[in-house]
């Protein structure tokens, strides 16, 4: 029985010099969708920032040269909120952390651990200091359903 899907996501636009794929393992379109709208709104970088320290190391496409790159759910990191420099930005950093983690939980143990993650948006949206810097934005709002409705 195949459980898994496999998908190569083609990031753009493409940058000649810094092409490469992403392997994406799931047999459920919201998933390969949540990443998707999740590079799109610059909540993922890509690999070769210098911050993306959770890709696992490429291997090489059929056409000896694009690296082909996969996550480790232990290491991803997710930037929902505009970071600032100063007074908040250890607040705004934890509260990051502690939604990407929430978020890795959904894509590793399964719909199941959606609640939590609602919960812990819903807590977020409330934070003055997080509505400053964007957790209320439609986008996020409309990523973080996707997995809900897996």
């Amino acid at each position: 029985m195949l459980l898994h899907e496999v998908f190569h996501l083609y990031p753009i636009p493409i940058i000649k010099e810094k092409k490469y794929l992403l392997n994406i393992e799931t047999a459920d379109s919201k998933i390969l969708e949540f990443f998707l709208k999740s590079f799109e709104l610059g909540y993922l970088s890509p690999p070769y920032e210098s911050d993306a320290n959770y890709y696992t190391d490429p291997r090489t496409h059929i056409d000896g040269k694009t690296p082909i790159y996969s996550f480790d759910l232990k290491l991803i990191f997710f930037k929902f909120l505009n970071v600032p420099t100063g007074e908040n930005e250890k607040k705004v950093k934890k509260n990051n952390e502690i939604l990407s983690k929430n978020v890795v939980s959904v894509l590793k143990d399964g719909k199941s651990q959606y609640p939590k993650l609602a919960h812990r948006f819903q807590m977020q949206q409330k934070c003055s200091t997080c509505q400053e810097y964007g957790i209320n934005s439609e986008d996020l709002g409309k990523t973080i359903e996707l997995l809900e409705e897996r």
